[in-house]
């Protein structure tokens, strides 16, 4: 029986592979067998070896993590969300100073 967190495991590997993918695509210049190859090599072996890794260390460390899981949790979405509103300023003032000092190009579609 598949789990709910085994599922949703699946659709998140699968939509970073997918995004990847799609990416990586798009910045090849020219596409050819040896290119196409080599990335779906690398990318499907560390997409295998990844969560091995994940679950070795979870069972091998299980007992020493136990006791402090809820505050590595909550240091790194604070972490996360203090970097991305940091970014998210940055990038408002950008587009303030855009606005003030442009009246085409790559500028214009922010507004």
């Amino acid at each position: 029986m598949i789990t709910w967190a085994t599922l949703l495991m699946c659709v998140a590997i699968s939509a970073d592979a997918f995004v990847v993918s799609l990416g990586k695509g798009l910045a090849l210049k020219k596409i050819d067998k040896r290119a196409v190859l080599t990335v779906s090599i690398w990318f499907d072996a560390f997409h295998a070896i990844m969560p091995l890794i994940g679950w070795l260390a979870g069972t091998t460390f299980h007992e020493f993590i136990d006791i402090y899981d809820n505050w590595v949790m909550f240091l790194v979405m604070l972490i996360l969300g203090l970097c991305s509103s940091g970014k998210a300023s940055k990038m408002m003032r950008v587009m303030a100073n855009c606005r003030r000092t442009s009246r085409s190009g790559p500028c214009s579609l922010w507004r």
